[in-house]
């Protein structure tokens, strides 16, 4: 069934290509409309429904526009979608990306965030069909964490509808990634010879692993979610060229409803690409149209502040609190304190930020920390400045302006953030391990810097400036991580058992009995959240996560069982917990 979700996705955005629309723009469009309507099925139970009902919504669209276009003059001209489509830049574009996802089908979760939440919720959604009502989440630790990726994973994971295969999450991921790069790869469309527009192909396509330490390690939502904030930017600067059309204000509306929904944090980057709209491009081309294009850029708000509202009201009503919310709140209240180590924490962060690289590996290729990439960006935007007219010139000085007070609003939060709520790691005390942290969380803003950046090279490109169209190349090219490119699709094999086995082993004897009867009696495992009351002298925090992923889709909650404890403090525990029922091994 989801095969109909994926050519639905295909075959609408060739459709809407046939009123004039880039292929480049329309296929990343249809994938977040793709999301948007599982969202809305997903409240209700209702994605084992999703082929069909998106079929139904490719047909109307054909039917739409096909009456449209009779009672217009001009006709769309097939020709015209024919050759886009045939671009050997295109084709090439979905020769990588289809690789790419057959590659990395055999993985299997290894990260500690995927087990925890990303791919917990994922593996949810493809069993149950829907969101988990009251205190159904899988992974209570994280239920106001927002489902946009776990949506996605879905279509990909329905491919194979009764045995669950882990690897597909990660073809998903990619593709999406992969997907949402290509507005940016539009750009070089307007590069004069065939051989620069093929080798931006891997160029753009490398880009998210040359801001990130994670190496596509996992499934981090904060790549696809930097990637998507830096295809919003793109869309908002084309708006501002003119009006826009109304399909460029539909993309605006879509991409910042799905920004929204990837992250709790994806709030935060829609409302900079807001302030994006308001202060780059406040001024269009016309300025008669300067009143209409300040409404258009308001009106794409309304969607994503209801999708991002929906959530908020889902959660709420299910109890679905996540335990970084509750523990920003507390600081927020003085109820908690900042970390009182200030200084050396601080010494910590600096140093990772401008002196350990944004890779975890060792490079063949430029490898800078996050301090040197923005000190890059910036060399870029000064060379760029000899390459554009005055009027461009002026843009980039307000793009310029744009993201040096976001850097500074956006890397400051990431250090207020392990002064509070991530405190309590200390892992964070390791240099290597903050630049992780800081590569990660500070990605978004990274992402979104290089696509605006390279795209107005691509813009200084179309002066058939062969120095402009080098940097476009060079600046990915040299500082993509392709030994985490490398791990992610091919040498993840060599590994591959070992990993198995390193899961395997982390369940303990008490955990595997626990999956064993959950196995033998699938009425229990259907019945609710299940309170298993653990050893009190096992250290088992780290195994119970484990434990909850391998039962999933059934509900765990944690707690200690002490000996000799009766049925009425049993009882009330497992009424504490919210739980339908109750397992333990009593000595």
């Amino acid at each position: 069934m989801s095969a109909l979700v994926l050519a639905a996705i295909l075959v609408s955005a060739v459709i809407i290509a046939t009123k004039g629309e880039d292929v480049f723009d329309t296929l990343p469009f249809t994938a977040c409309c793709a999301i948007l309507t599982l969202y809305i099925l997903a409240f209700f139970h209702a994605l084992p429904f999703a082929g069909w009902i998106c079929g139904a919504g490719v047909i109307a669209l054909g039917v739409i526009l096909v009456k449209r276009a009779r009672t217009q003059e001009k006709v769309p001209v097939p020709d015209t979608v024919r050759q886009r489509i045939l671009d050997p830049q295109f084709l090439l574009a979905l020769a990588i990306i289809t690789t790419a996802a057959i590659l990395a089908a055999d993985r299997v979760v290894t990260w500690w965030d995927d087990i925890n939440f990303w791919a917990n919720d994922a593996k949810y959604l493809w069993a149950a069909g829907g969101f988990a009502g009251k205190y159904g989440n899988v992974s209570p630790e994280f239920g106001d964490y927002p489902p946009a990726m776990a949506l996605w994973k879905w279509i990909f994971l329905s491919l194979s509808p009764h045995v669950y295969q882990e690897g597909l999450q990660f073809s998903a991921y990619h593709v999406l990634n992969l997907l949402l790069l290509l507005p940016l790869l539009k750009k070089t469309r307007q590069f004069t010879h065939l051989i620069p527009r093929l080798i931006a192909v891997p160029a753009v396509l490398l880009l998210p692993s040359a801001v990130c330490a994670l190496q596509f390690g996992g499934t981090a939502a904060d790549i696809p979610m930097g990637i998507l904030y830096g295809a919003l930017l793109l869309t908002i600067r084309e708006a501002g060229k003119s009006e826009g059309s109304s399909f460029v204000h539909a993309r605006i509306t879509v991409y910042a409803s799905v920004l929204v929904l990837i992250k709790s944090s994806g709030f935060y980057w829609a409302i900079l690409a807001l302030a994006y709209a308001l202060w780059v491009q406040r001024r269009p081309e016309k300025p008669e149209n300067l009143k209409s294009a300040r409404l258009t850029r308001l009106i794409p708000a309304i969607l994503p502040i209801l999708t991002w509202g929906t959530w908020l009201i889902y959660c709420l009503a299910n109890r679905r609190i996540a335990k970084l919310t509750s523990e920003a709140v507390n600081f927020a209240g003085g109820r908690r304190a900042v970390a009182t180590d200030i200084g050396e924490r601080l010494r910590v962060y600096l140093e990772a930020f401008f002196l350990w690289p944004l890779h975890e590996d060792r490079q063949i290729t430029l490898d800078p920390s996050a301090g040197g990439m923005i000190g890059t960006l910036i060399i870029s935007c000064v060379i760029l400045r000899c390459f554009i007219t005055h009027s461009q010139a002026k843009l980039l000085n307000r793009a310029t302006v744009f993201f040096t007070v976001t850097a500074l609003t956006t890397y400051g939060a990431i250090r207020a953030a392990h002064l509070t709520i991530f405190q309590t790691e200390e892992q964070y005390s390791d240099p290597f391990i903050m630049a992780r942290s800081i590569s990660r969380y500070g990605a978004p803003w990274m992402l979104g810097a290089l696509m605006i950046v390279l795209d107005r090279v691509a813009m200084a490109a179309a002066n058939k400036s062969t120095a402009a169209i080098a940097i476009f190349l060079i600046l990915p090219l040299l500082t993509a991580g392709y030994a985490g490119e490398a791990r992610a699709f091919v040498t993840y094999r060599e590994s591959r058992e070992t990993d198995l086995a390193i899961r395997e082993e982390t369940i303990d004897p008490e955990g595997r009995a626990f999956l064993k009867y959950l196995a033998d009696h699938p009425e229990a495992a259907d019945a609710g959240r299940i309170l298993f009351l653990r050893d009190p002298d096992l250290n088992h925090t780290v195994k119970d996560i484990y434990i909850s992923y391998e039962a999933c889709p059934t509900p765990v909650v944690y707690a200690d069982y002490q000996p000799g404890m009766t049925e009425d403090e049993i009882r009330a525990m497992q009424n504490m917990y919210h739980a339908s029922e109750v397992w333990y091994q009593a000595e």
